[in-house]
């Protein structure tokens, strides 16, 4: 894990287009989530 400081400057810089703060928190914390069940698949398969 990153820590806070690290993640603020990570978000800080994946702002570039001025988007609403509520829309860059939904589409970063909706790539985590696709990113963490993509994982979870592979898994899951290889478990299975």
């Amino acid at each position: 894990m990153t820590t806070f400081a690290g993640k603020h400057n990570f978000f800080k810089y994946l702002n570039y287009d001025n988007e609403p703060r509520w829309f860059n928190i939904f589409i970063h914390t909706g790539f985590g989530a696709a990113i963490l069940t993509a994982i979870g698949v592979v898994v899951l398969a290889w478990l299975l």
